[in-house]
């Protein structure tokens, strides 16, 4: 189980990104989002806005934005803001942001629009008072296009009224206060790059709970906004879990002697202290800890707050062994990389707190946004709308930071959160990158992966019966995959994910040999019916993946499920089978829904190609009509047309008449999401036509095929294609190509392999949190509960993203690009052609 045990445990990691300290009140939003125009995806390590402003009026400009405008002459600095504590006991965690934003403005040439970037800002103190004095003075510099910050959320609460009140749009890195994007409060122009404390609060429970196995819990928090926010959604999702607050106390801020409530706490017996607060207080209570009867060996566990050398200093060796949450620096990727070697160079150190990554981005959303919204007049006069920037602040959609994907919801929480737990090694060094603290969970989830429940004796009671498994005989996983005929590489790539899988398990799960079987469902209603039926005569099967096409699915799908049979599509990608009017328990999936695809190849029609008129075609198919629907939906509200929309049949291959329809209609482009051998028949003659000699095409996942460039001849050049993001799946991903180039002899060859390896995991992760095996060695795995299990799926890192089961059965982290075929001779999508275009 070498490989796999690895996946799972980072597969199992709650991903959730953790920002320190924050929370924030206030009255309701002052006014909802006009149309902001949607923001494009950034660069990893640069912000997409060094571009120049796209209006400049030749003669010259009157500012009528109703919050005014900030005016630069020609030369002045953009001045970006902040407020974050730089000095005191956490200092650090301000220091640590000022950081990120400095390595941002570096990474801009320190120039945005022409302009020098200048970056001035005030000590907000990590208390109201110092938030109230920092806003009061940054509101007054009407030069500020904009402010990075609070620190700590008792900050932000009584400074977002100040700042936004002044036309000042606010991004904090750090702070993760529920209550500062709780509907009822959020004031509009309040945004953030940070978790919400509603996700690392629950990530500490699980964590306690599932992982330490730990029961009973003391709760400490020092009246601040962060530390209560913290503690409230610890104690809800720890006692959700099954586990007990013994005791609830509090400390005031400055408070030295913790002796008197840790005696308190003593008397409660908990095993493990949580003191999710900040650097001073959190190091006397754990310096003090060990010298108070029965807390000599409890554990002890802190937050984000308090993710800094200063309070490994000041915590003393009692620091030794406690858990800290955290963001999960690993999850980041390789651009972050490229952050720690410039910070290094830059500041002689590695980060000194946690949220480096956090201000880097949201000084990124900024100058994205600022350029989008800049207007230059002739007089080289710089003017920037302070509530057209806060309103495409607001907009900000799948902008790619170095902490993940950024997409603000209506209250103005935009993190992509993804959380750790560390485990401090050392009283004396500080690297959470290297050596002290060591992140040991989502490495830790491994433990669901130890072995079934011994029992004596088992009885199987559960309402769709057991799988009975004798010692030594297989775990058996089927398929219904198309492995035959024009779409066989479809189910091909699956199966061979599966495959993968089961050699990155070694083979073996929970003591029993795997084996796969299968049959071909023809990617057709008829062959899902005949593939359905067969296999749900087969009581030794655990469950199904597949199907791999959608209208397979529609019949399959009740056969299976009837029978007891969990099933899980690692390519069914049609909207209508996770529509909660027509789902049906049981069936999940992997894949992306379409109404994702087709958004994004609207968008990239739209927005990067410049077209505003398109034809569609579709095969008849629930997959292909689908998709133009989704298509046609996304592209009109945008401001295209579909000129026309047509249909051919499956099975056709005569297409000039459907052809010569669309080229009455003059589109710029056509649109045909289907199979492969109608797409290669439309593919082969569009440019016979006339009007269609040089007209764009676009296709999808359903022909990102080999088969299919052999099909399509030449005039698949220049073709374009969406399909899973390869390049999002993380270095998992790469290992997984290596093993199939080694396995097979070539790289994958379709689509949806990382989908089906995923799925099989998923499978094997459920199959090992509910199987009870017998004094005699029988294994029973109860089916009703495996598919309970699947459909509570959380979390669970994939080669694909981060793998959470919607009510509806959609699981997947969906990831689209859009690729251009280069060659008519060669596929290799992770190499050569098609090559991925957007986002870029």
């Amino acid at each position: 189980m070498k490989q796999f045990k690895w996946i799972t445990l980072a597969l199992l990691v709650i991903l959730t990104l953790v920002l320190a300290a924050c929370g924030g009140g206030g009255a309701a939003p002052t006014a909802a989002p006009t149309a902001a125009p949607a923001a494009t995806e950034a660069p990893t390590a640069a912000p997409a806005a060094t571009e120049a402003p796209t209006a400049a009026p030749a003669a010259g400009y009157t500012c009528g934005d109703p919050l005014g405008c900030v005016e630069l002459g020609p030369g002045d600095p953009i001045k970006f803001g902040y407020a974050l504590v730089t000095a005191g006991p956490n200092a650090t965690l301000g220091q640590d942001s000022v950081r990120g934003m400095e390595i941002a403005a570096d990474d801009m040439g320190n120039e945005l629009l022409g302009h020098p970037i200048e970056i001035v800002g005030e000590d907000s103190g990590c208390s109201p008072e110092g938030g109230q004095a920092a806003a009061t003075k940054l509101a007054s510099d009407t030069s500020l296009v904009g402010i990075v910050g609070t620190s700590c959320s008792s900050e932000a609460r009584v400074g977002i009224p100040i700042l936004t009140e002044a036309g000042l749009s606010m991004i904090s890195p750090s702070n993760t206060a529920p209550d500062l994007t709780d509907p009822a409060k959020h004031i509009y122009g309040y945004f953030r790059t940070a978790h919400n404390d509603k996700v690392q609060g629950r990530v500490a429970a699980e964590f306690v709970y599932n992982e330490l196995k730990l029961t009973k819990a003391a709760t400490i928090h020092d009246g601040s906004v962060y530390a209560q926010g913290l503690v409230n959604a610890f104690t809800e999702n720890f006692e959700k879990l099954g586990g007990k607050v013994v005791s609830a106390q509090a400390v005031n801020a400055g408070d030295t002697d913790m002796r008197p409530v840790l005696t308190t706490i003593a008397a409660a017996g908990p095993e493990i202290v949580y003191y999710p607060i900040f650097v001073a207080e959190g190091g006397f209570i754990t310096s003090q800890i060990r010298e108070v009867p029965g807390l000599e060996t409890v554990k002890t566990m802190g937050s984000d707050g308090i993710f800094s050398p200063d309070f490994i200093k000041a915590a003393g060796e009692n620091v030794v062994g406690m858990y800290l949450s955290s963001p999960d620096f690993s999850a980041f990727g390789d651009a972050y990389q490229t952050f720690l070697k410039e910070h290094q160079a830059k500041y002689g150190e590695p980060p000194v707190s946690a949220f480096h990554a956090h201000a880097y981005d949201a000084t990124n959303v900024f100058a994205q946004a600022i350029s989008a919204v800049a207007v230059e007049d002739a007089a080289g006069t710089l003017y920037i709308p302070r509530t057209a920037l806060r309103d495409t602040i607001a907009a900000t959609k799948d902008f790619k930071g170095l902490t993940g994907n950024i997409t603000c919801d209506p209250n103005g929480d935009c993190a992509d959160p993804k959380i750790a737990v560390y485990e401090v090694k050392s009283a004396t060094d500080w690297n959470p990158n290297v050596t002290s603290p060591m992140k040991i969970y989502p490495e830790a989830a491994a433990a669901a992966m130890t072995g079934p429940q011994m029992v004596d004796t088992y009885t199987c009671d559960d309402p769709l019966g057991c799988v009975e498994i004798a010692a030594g005989d297989p775990i058996k996983f089927g398929y219904a995959l198309v492995t035959a005929g024009p779409n066989a590489t479809l189910g091909q790539d699956s199966v061979r994910g599966m495959e993968i899988a089961a050699d990155d398990m070694g083979n073996e799960l929970l003591g029993h040999p795997i084996e796969i079987v299968g049959e071909d469902s023809g990617c057709s209603p008829e062959g899902g019916q005949a593939a359905a039926t067969k296999l749900a005569s087969d009581t030794s099967l655990v469950g199904i993946v597949g199907t791999s096409c959608s209208s397979e699915a529609r019949v399959g799908i009740p056969i299976l499920t009837e029978a007891g049979l969990s099933m899980i599509s690692p390519s069914n990608t049609a909207p209508d089978l996770t529509d909660p009017a027509k789902h049906i328990y049981g069936y999940f999936r992997t894949a992306h829904n379409d109404k994702v695809q087709g958004r994004v190849a609207a968008e990239f029609v739209y927005n990067e190609l410049k077209l505003t008129k398109a034809a569609t075609i579709h095969d008849g198919s629930v997959y292909a009509q689908g998709l133009v629907n989704a298509f046609t939906e996304n592209f009109e509200k945008l401001g295209g047309k579909v000129v026309s929309a047509q249909a051919v049949n499956a099975g056709d291959t005569d297409m000039r008449p459907v052809l010569t329809t669309i080229a009455a209609a003059g589109p710029e482009i056509v649109y045909y999401p289907i199979f492969v051998a109608e797409g290669g028949f439309i593919t082969s003659q569009i440019r016979e036509v006339p009007g269609l000699e040089t007209v764009k095409t676009m296709g999808s996942d359903g022909i990102f095929s080999p088969d299919f460039i052999k099909a399509a001849g030449e005039n698949v050049v220049g073709m374009y294609l969406s399909s899973p993001d390869f390049s999002a799946f993380g270095d998992a991903y790469q290992t997984f190509l290596k093993e199939h180039q080694a396995k097979y002899g070539e790289p994958p060859v379709s689509a949806f392999h990382a989908h089906a390896y995923d799925a099989t995991n998923v499978f094997a992760q459920a199959i090992s949190a509910v199987a009870v095996e017998d004094a005699a060695g029988t294994l029973y795995i109860p089916r009703t509960a495996l598919r309970d299990t699947i459909a509570a799926t959380k979390d669970f890192k994939g080669l694909t993203g981060n793998i959470t089961c919607d009510p509806n059965g959609d699981c997947a982290d969906p990831k689209i690009a859009v690729y251009e075929v280069k060659s008519a001779t060669d596929w290799n999508p992770n190499v050569t052609s098609p090559m991925k275009i957007y986002p870029k």
